[in-house]
């Protein structure tokens, strides 16, 4: 009996060993507390879990208690039960946070606090069967000219003990039901989040870090521009691209490796915009028209209403331009997600994430990530 119970412990053991391998991540982040554009929730039957490793439910809060909870719990605990039916291989997980999150600093600012935390998100993921968690604290240190959310200096080490706290607790939690359950962290791409906190450290606890690398321009910008660039076009006031983020986050010490490439689904336009021959690129913001997604790029802003489609081969992003209504417009395309592909692949980076499913649902932009990555 004894020799029985050994083997299946080690049976386990390697199991649960196994999980924390992956490699060559796919994954999409899928709101779940809020509409899609067309009033909806999405539904299992939506989602191309074949397409996908991961999917991460977009977002769990923090209580006034300090514990992890998500809204239209038993709707997503339906369609995730489906879709652990459907693709038994797809990884879902928890995303906590979000921009504006608020309860970030107090949850992690003591033992108590942090075990308050660990406890309800577990009891979370095993409720909604889910194998992982996202920690998508926005920011625990922010920049210079300040955040919206309250924060701490103390919260560049707080942010660390909290995911070792999870991370501890998954390994233990994991190791006496079998299943390995992922930590995960996403963050910005940009120079200040590295000066400001220890991301180097968060990388080293976590399976993997989720680098959004997007809206590098918006409705703050003072000329139009490329929501996301893999490359700097040398003529981009910013200056900032995707390749410059890696880079320096490879420079700063995080692995390759841990690096999992974050892509948009949406798009940026603006009205009032004048050519000056660039169509509209580098120039003068003025009315800003929101973002968009793949469904909007074939209604607002299709050529059959007169826009122009443009690729910008420097920084391997398409945008549109209409002269008659002077209506600059920016989005992913095909051309885009396969050169961001390659670039992951040349790099060997730990996968690729997009934000997200719902600017997306007709999945044309993730099946050309399945078809190059």
């Amino acid at each position: 009996m004894k020799k029985i119970v050994f083997i299946l412990l080690l049976l386990t053991g390697l199991a649960y060993a196994k999980e924390s391998t992956m490699k060559n991540i796919k994954l999409a982040y899928i709101r779940c507390t809020w509409e899609l554009s067309d009033g909806t929730y999405w539904k299992a039957e939506d989602i191309k879990g074949n397409l996908l490793t991961d999917l991460n439910l977009s977002f769990a809060h923090i209580d006034s208690k300090g514990q992890v909870q998500l809204e239209n719990k038993e709707y997503v605990k339906n369609q995730v039960s489906a879709l652990h039916k459907a693709y038994p291989d797809l990884r879902i997980n928890l995303s906590v946070g979000g921009w504006g999150a608020e309860g970030f600093s107090k949850a992690s600012s003591n033992q108590k606090n942090r075990d308050i935390f660990v406890e309800s998100t577990i009891k979370l993921l095993k409720e909604l069967d889910l194998n992982g968690v996202d920690i998508d604290w926005e920011f625990p240190v922010g920049p210079d000219w300040g955040q919206s959310i309250k924060s701490s200096p103390k919260d560049k080490e707080n942010y660390i003990f909290l995911l070792k706290d999870l991370r501890e607790a998954f390994d233990k939690e994991g190791k006496l039901c079998g299943k390995y359950f992922t930590v995960s962290t996403a963050v910005p791409s940009a120079e200040w989040f590295l000066k400001k906190n220890d991301v180097k450290a968060a990388s080293e606890i976590c399976d993997y870090i989720n680098l959004m690398c997007y809206d590098y321009y918006g409705d703050w910008s003072e000329t139009t521009g490329f929501n996301a660039s893999l490359y700097a076009n040398p003529k981009d006031p910013v200056g900032w691209s995707t390749d410059a983020c890696v880079k320096l986050y490879l420079q700063k010490g995080i692995k390759a490796e841990k690096i999992v490439l974050g892509l948009p689904t949406y798009g940026f336009a603006w009205k009032g915009i004048a050519d000056n021959g660039t169509h509209g690129l580098f120039q003068k913001a003025k009315t800003f028209l929101g973002n968009f997604d793949s469904t909007g790029l074939e209604t607002k802003y299709s050529l059959s209403q007169g826009f122009e489609d443009f690729f910008d081969d420097s920084a391997k992003q398409s945008y549109r331009y209409n002269k008659q209504t002077q209506v600059f417009a920016t989005y992913p395309s095909k051309e885009f997600i396969k050169a961001a592909a390659a670039y992951a692949k040349d790099f060997d980076l730990k996968g690729l994430m997009y934000w997200e499913y719902g600017h997306d649902m007709d999945s044309k932009l993730l099946q050309i990530i399945n078809d190059e990555y």
